[in-house]
């Protein structure tokens, strides 16, 4: 009757094992192979409301009602993952899990929240199921705290879309509007300047693709969307005019200029783009082509058109030597505008270049000599700074007959428009930026916090699995001791690598606690004996902003990484220093040194998306010794 002795020996340390769960702080459902009920933590009995008696007598179905789940497929989920544990003898995950009913610890009442459920097996020395440890895992502060902190995100790049009142002065200033697309999910946002400029009251209606296309002349539909599709796979600045019918059913031409928006991996995110009403200069253009050619002989019909424009437009006549080359141009006619703009009104007959000398600095001179060289017209935007002026111009040169018609707009309220957006984008990338790494820290917490869990119960199961490893047990029965052994410490290297690679996910505490320099050195400490880092910091008497600092320590682990995955290196050197309002961080090798082509895909790419987010610039020399030299601008307030 040993055998009897000991299978009864060995039943009373199997219920002590289960009543361990008895008082543990978590929710434990300790569940037979049949799925009955073994045993329930006191936790787990408040959370269904239930006493110890009633939870034996029900079935696994009535248990798992008491969830309350939200999705009505969810019971059957929970019971096939229970089937699959018993059945594969491996561990059962399901992700998060949404119960109306479970009674959360930190709430007074019954509260919908949120949960995540494991189910592991316990297994004897055969390797055969002896019960299942269901986990119940409230994690509904952790999810409240994401959805939060992408309302915050969401609410600060609403922010900086929304504009400032110099933005909303310069637009209205130069007939301009400015808009917001969305690459991922088509949305579009409108400045009040953009309202005003197709026609209609700012806010009065949600701006998108479909709408626009509707008030768009059909003609420029396709071209429109065409330019859009090309600058998002191209990645370049785009331009186009697109014919839209106000809500009085006028139409307007209206020009736009934009570029894409990537995020920290390279990818396009959205367009910024600046609108302007260029209708009156369209007919005003289209009128002065047709009269052009039915009054070119006649100076005073000629001159009452020019008078009539809101364009500033001059004839010029050219000046040639004996061999018909064009030395000079001379004003024969000029617009009231020009005469305006100029505050002149003695150019006539004047030499052009002799009043405005800044012509040929600017390359205008050369660029009317080629359209009275060719015929072909030509369309310039540029900055003059020159003879009284500090403005932007746009200018056409029409070749007409001898002489050459040029316009000239100004379109500095345009460009103030434009270089305000492009403030706005460096900020918006920077604000984009620190949300990302803000979003990714948390990510890395609660993926550690979830994984923890893991680590636990595999701890549990090292425990249950000790006490059969008894002392007596090596000398009546060596080899189920030494299976039983072999299968703990399995378990125990299986906990230790799991340690060890959330230690690598997670923000480090130290560099909350001691900041860059010892978390640094922590990080070098990490990577011996397989690589010696000779380390050197200079000027860092004070912490820098908690993004800046987790961006210069992710970098900093990347490239050791990369060195002792690919440099084939015993030896590196790593030196951050802090001087000019510049972080320098400094990575070498001993190694043999790496072609460019064979570090593609390497993480490089992502490193530059990253540095190039922070406004930062990369040295990199991949020759034997290799050496990457990260240069990262630090605000003043950082």
């Amino acid at each position: 009757m040993r055998s009897t002795d000991h299978t009864v020996n060995y039943e009373i340390d199997w219920q002590d094992a289960l009543r361990i769960f008895d008082t543990v702080p978590d929710l434990y459902l300790i569940l037979a192979t049949d799925l009955s009920v073994l045993a329930a933590s006191n936790a787990y009995l408040k959370a269904i409301s239930a006493t110890r008696e009633e939870i034996c007598c029900m079935s696994i179905a009535d248990i798992l009602f008491r969830y309350g789940f939200a999705d009505t497929r969810g019971l059957g989920d929970m019971k096939t993952t229970l089937d699959a544990a018993v059945r594969t003898a491996e561990p059962q995950f399901m992700g998060v899990q949404k119960f109306n009913s479970l009674k959360r610890a930190s709430a007074a009442t019954v509260d919908c929240g949120y949960w995540q459920v494991s189910n592991t097996p316990v297994l004897d020395e055969h390797q055969n199921v002896i019960y299942i440890i269901h986990k119940v895992n409230d994690i509904t502060d952790i999810i409240k705290k994401e959805k939060a902190l992408q309302a915050s995100l969401d609410e600060d790049i609403k922010k900086i879309a929304a504009g400032s009142d110099f933005l909303r002065q310069a637009e209205e200033a130069g007939n301009t509007g400015s808009y917001r697309l969305s690459l991922r999910d088509q949305k579009i946002w409108f400045s009040d300047g953009m309202y005003k400029l197709i026609g209609y009251e700012p806010k009065s209606f949600v701006p998108t693709l479909q709408f626009l296309n509707t008030i768009s002349h059909p003609e420029d539909v396709a071209l429109v969307n065409s330019a859009i599709e090309n600058a998002a796979a191209t990645k370049q600045p785009y331009q186009y005019i697109r014919r839209i019918f106000s809500p009085q059913g006028e139409m307007k031409c209206i020009l736009s200029k934009g570029r894409v928006i990537e995020d920290e991996h390279g990818n396009p995110l959205h367009i910024l783009g600046v609108s302007h009403d260029i209708t009156e200069k369209t007919k005003q253009d289209e009128e002065l082509a047709k009269a052009l050619e039915a009054l070119s002989k006649s100076r005073d019909l000629l001159q009452s058109i020019f008078d009539n424009t809101l364009i500033g437009m001059s004839l010029l006549q050219p000046i040639r030597d004996d061999k018909g080359k064009i030395l000079d141009f001379t004003f024969a006619l000029v617009s009231r505008e020009t005469e305006r703009a100029t505050n002149r009104t003695d150019l006539v007959g004047k030499i052009y270049t002799q009043e405005y000398p800044g012509v040929r600095a600017t390359g205008l001179f050369d660029l009317m000599i080629k359209v009275m060289e060719t015929g072909v017209s030509e369309n310039i935007e540029f900055y003059y700074p020159y003879d009284g002026f500090d403005n932007w111009y746009s200018c056409t040169f029409v070749k007409m007959e001898e002489g050459l018609v040029a316009t000239n707009l100004d379109i500095t309220p345009i460009r103030t428009a434009e270089a305000k957006i492009r403030q706005m984008e460096e900020v918006q990338k920077l604000e984009i930026f620190k949300a990302t790494v803000r979003t990714q820290e948390e990510e890395r917490s609660r993926i550690a916090q979830d994984f923890r869990d893991g680590i636990g119960q595999l701890l549990y199961a090292v425990k249950i699995n000790l006490r059969h490893m008894e002392p007596n047990a090596a000398l009546s029965n060596a080899q189920a001791f030494l299976e039983t052994k072999e299968r703990t410490d399995q378990i125990l290297a299986q906990a230790i690598r799991e340690v060890r690679r959330l230690s690598h996910l997670m923000t480090p505490a130290i560099l909350e606690d001691f900041g860059l320099e010892e978390t640094i050195k922590d990080l070098c400490r990490q990577f011996t004996p397989k690589l010696d880092v000779k380390l050197g910091f200079f000027g860092l008497r004070n912490r820098f902003e908690r993004y800046l600092e987790v961006s210069i320590y992710r970098m900093a682990q990347e490239l050791l990484e990369n060195i002792v995955d690919h440099a084939a290196a015993n030896s590196a050197s790593l030196e951050l220093k802090f001087e000019g309002g510049y972080i320098f961080l400094t990575v070498g090798d001993n190694g043999p040194g790496l072609l460019a082509k064979q570090v593609k895909g390497r993480g490089l790419d992502a490193l530059c998306n990253r540095i190039g987010l922070l406004n930062g610039q990369i040295d990199i020399d991949l020759t034997a010794k290799s050496k990457i030299t990260i240069k990262i601008p630090v605000s003043p307030h950082a």
